[in-house]
């Protein structure tokens, strides 16, 4: 405990460090499994890890790895990556590097210049109906524990007894002292270019393998299936698409609905950021009560009856009345689903039409939609992040997210053909891939909405 004046504390005290989000110098990247990597070579000395929030962390030392693996900040599952650790330049698990893993698991070597542990020298304590002091003296600090005679009462003093610390300068102490108290963001920084979330690329078949053809029945000879040049935007402009129509109500004395679903997007609620105020509610209520950790969350259908009461509470805007969290997640993708028009819908035609192939594609056409249009489709960027974040807890990955969402931003109409139907779905899929692929590379440095977790 190096310290440079006296200080008085209870026992029970809880030491907090200073928050500082510092950068590496590596630029984006990426390996076979699609998690990011440094594009230049560093050095074998540096070390990268994802944490426990799915963030990209680094370069430390070998020497940080073993103070955070010792505090339990990392564990034996975390991948880490660093040159020449694999031919393909992969991230890895601690447990299938044996010799890191038998590195770590040895106790922490005490820092450069403290020297050898001094000996301990402990007072005998005096009679138990008088006060006693406990001193417990090293070669740099004292510590003195008074206490009453009933002891009922403890404070513990820290007295330094040389001012200048014993073989290492007064910054070295200093550093000891915040790598002892610091948090995770003191000693591995986030790094730079880095995505906001590792999210690892999984293949997908959206289409039943039976299905997987280009084979047009005879009966039906005007409709092509599966076919990655169809335009089905014209067939969705000549067959809109049906929205679910609300339940009728009968006459009453009660107040309308204050957070209406179905409504258009001009006309809702919104909050000083621009986001609609039930997605934002939502999402607080989705947080406070620990609904992102739910497996399956966004994916799992509730109860009828308990989407019935929640919908109702939240078109009341009696959130805090919300206990059904699974009801939550449908509620957001049934905002989406309700809207007169697509999200999407200034822009709609590259998107099912399949004629955009990167992310920066993607993103300029957001870019040219209106702008509350486009804090919403990052309000849900910013979902599909956070979520995926705890993906060891909830089973979602982006890519799962995405998927789940999709037939919510572009609801197909009745009338379109079974299989054209999943073709669209497909695109709406892939255009979402790559819009939150970009988002997520870019999003560290220019987004400027941010909504607290």
């Amino acid at each position: 405990l190096p310290t440079s004046s006296l200080c008085e504390c209870t026992l029970t005290a809880n030491a907090g460090g200073p928050n500082a989000g510092q950068s590496a110098d590596a630029s984006a990247g990426g390996d076979v499994n699609g998690l990011w990597v440094p594009r230049q070579q560093t050095s074998s000395e540096q070390w990268y890890f994802i944490d426990a929030n799915r963030a990209y962390r680094g370069p430390v030392s070998k020497r940080t790895l073993h103070f955070l693996y010792s505090t339990q900040a990392i564990t034996r599952n975390t991948y880490v990556f660093t040159e020449n650790l694999t031919s393909s330049r992969q991230w890895v698990r601690i447990r299938k590097l044996p010799s890191l893993l038998d590195e770590l698991q040895q106790p922490l070597p005490p820092a450069a210049g403290a020297g050898a542990p001094a000996q301990h020298e402990v007072s005998p304590p005096a009679p138990a109906a008088a006060d006693f002091t406990l001193s417990i003296r090293t070669g740099d600090v004292s510590l003195h524990v008074d206490s009453d005679g009933d002891g009922t009462r403890g404070l513990l003093r820290v007295a330094r007894i040389d001012q200048s610390p014993i073989g290492a300068s007064k910054q070295a102490a200093e550093s000891d002292l915040n790598c002892a108290f610091g948090d995770l963001d003191l000693r591995a920084p986030l790094a730079e270019e880095s995505p906001m979330v590792a999210t690892s690329r999984r293949t997908v078949a959206m289409t039943p393998a039976n299905l997987n053809t280009t084979a047009t029945p005879a009966s039906c000879c005007k409709t092509t299936y599966c076919n990655n040049s169809m335009k089905l935007y014209e067939l969705l402009a000549a067959c809109p698409a049906t929205r679910p129509t609300p339940p009728s109500r009968r006459f009453s004395f009660r107040r309308p609905p204050k957070f209406r679903f179905g409504q258009p997007l001009h006309a809702v609620r919104v909050n000083e950021v621009g986001v609609p105020e039930v997605l934002h509610q939502l999402h607080q209520v989705l947080w406070q009560r620990k609904g992102h950790l739910i497996e399956g969350i966004f994916r799992v259908s509730p109860a009828g009856s308990a989407l019935k009461v929640s919908r109702q509470m939240t078109e009341a805007g009696h959130f805090e009345k919300i206990t059904d969290m699974e009801s939550v997640a449908q509620l957001i993708k049934q905002w989406f689903k309700e809207l007169p028009e697509s999200i999407f819908a200034p822009c709609l035609q590259p998107i099912v039409d399949g004629e955009l192939g990167t992310g920066d594609e993607c993103d300029l056409l957001v870019q040219r939609l209106p702008e509350l249009n486009q804090n919403v489709i990052y309000w849900l960027q910013q979902l599909i992040c956070d979520i995926c974040r705890h993906e060891t807890d909830n089973r979602m990955t982006a890519q799962s997210m995405t998927i789940v969402f999709a037939p919510n931003l572009v609801h197909a109409p009745d009338t379109l053909d079974p299989l054209q139907a999943l073709e669209l779905n497909k695109r709406v899929v892939q255009f979402g891939e790559m819009l939150f692929e970009h988002w997520n590379l870019t999003s560290r440095k220019k987004s400027s909405l941010r909504h607290c977790n």
